[in-house]
């Protein structure tokens, strides 16, 4: 299953469990490491604010960093009514509260721990991530809430359920041996990577925010390096869609002014170290020999000032990255001409562009007014929506 399939398996268990009145499910997400699990219940969040039309909340707890002790509470002496010694425990660091409170509300926003200043959300999840790698004393203390919500005299509300994520035994990520009687007390998803998901997280990120339209092309011309089935021998960094878009994050930090301006990214030596630092060197070297695709491509002030007599790329993979980065470089301005220039393509990377174009709100409201754009809708219509299905 992808993770876009697991997102609508939380999503639809958990507003029929609230529709019926009882508690949603523990569902426990197991994967290879960085294929976005914990991306994923943000979505999951943000969905139901949106479908439910109210907030929603999300605690996150990394079950491996903690002890049994912090299921529980802490045991807290104290008298009755009756005189005699009784005992309380404090409240469990994975109980919804403002200090430890991510909230998602219908209108998109999401609001960081301590800044909700409204009741608890009715609905919410309580995301124990790194399940499998916790001690057996710390899942034992969480299978009573995995199973029914609550652990000693701390209950979840009901419209809350509990999410956990974990790798697998053979992705050697410190994962323990599962415990029967906790395995029984939740569904077990097995989540796989899956590049058309990825493509849609990367299109649902705000402009600023996403990955450099060279490092998006690299995942699509090199799936199998980015998500691969099996964790690679040996110690060292590999490549995975987390540590991907965390080196494209590096990388476009340490662009000089020139490459901002012509949308290159680095390829010195530094850039290289941060590379293999992240990904391992061999698939480094595979993203240094693709980016170098960059210098095929045209400047978007040459296709601003003429589209029709702008350097075109003659290969195919030449042509993916530059619809890319057709796509990545739209504006009001300049959404007529890059349709111009992306009629220019082979119809199968002008499809690509325009796809990535109408995929992200954002992009789309810049090529909407475009004559040109209507034109190649009208013209190439059911293409579009093969790509999309």
């Amino acid at each position: 299953m992808n993770l876009n399939q697991a997102v609508q398996v939380i999503v639809r268990t958990h507003i029929a469990a609230l529709n019926a009145g009882h508690r949603a499910n523990a569902i426990e997400l197991k994967s290879g490491p960085g294929i976005g699990k914990s991306s994923a219940i943000d979505q999951v969040c943000a969905l139901l604010a949106r479908m439910l039309n109210e907030p929603v909340g999300l605690t996150i707890e990394m079950l491996a960093t903690i002890q049994s002790i912090d299921i529980r509470g802490f045991m807290i002496p104290q008298k009755t009514s009756d005189g005699k010694l009784g005992t309380i425990f404090s409240t469990p660091p994975w109980y919804p509260a403002v200090v430890n409170t991510i909230v998602f509300t219908p209108d998109g926003r999401k609001y960081l721990k301590g800044e909700w200043t409204g009741p608890t959300p009715r609905v919410g999840i309580t995301f124990l991530d790194e399940f499998g790698q916790a001690d057996d004393d710390c899942k034992k203390a969480a299978a009573e809430l995995v199973l029914h919500g609550e652990v000693g005299n701390t209950r979840l509300p009901q419209g809350w359920r509990v999410i956990a994520a974990s790798n697998r035994l053979s992705d050697r990520a410190g994962v323990m041996r599962a415990l029967t009687f906790v395995t029984n007390r939740r569904m077990e998803i097995l989540v796989e990577g899956h590049l058309p998901t990825w493509n849609d997280w990367v299109d649902g990120l705000d402009i600023a925010e996403q990955p450099h339209h060279l490092t998006v092309s690299f995942a699509n011309k090199s799936p199998d390096l980015v998500f691969r089935d099996a964790v690679p021998p040996g110690d060292g960094p590999f490549c995975t869609p987390r540590t991907l878009v965390l080196m494209d994050r590096d990388l476009r930090a340490l662009r000089s002014k020139e490459e901002v301006v012509s949308g290159r990214l680095p390829m010195d030596a530094v850039a290289r170290e941060v590379c293999s630092g992240w990904i391992g060197g061999g698939e480094s070297a595979q993203y240094f020999t693709h980016i170098r695709f960059a210098d095929l491509l045209p400047d978007i002030a040459d296709i601003e000032k003429d589209p029709m007599t702008a350097k075109l790329p003659a290969a195919r993979d030449a042509q993916m990255v530059c619809a890319y980065m057709l796509a990545h470089n739209v504006s009001p301005t300049n959404g007529d001409k890059i349709i111009r220039y992306i009629n220019r393509l082979n119809i199968e990377m002008q499809t690509l562009a325009v796809q990535t174009i109408t995929k992200q709100p954002q992009r789309g409201k810049m090529v909407v007014n475009s004559p040109m754009f209507s034109k190649w809708l009208i013209d190439h219509k059911d293409l579009l929506v093969a790509a999309h299905a």
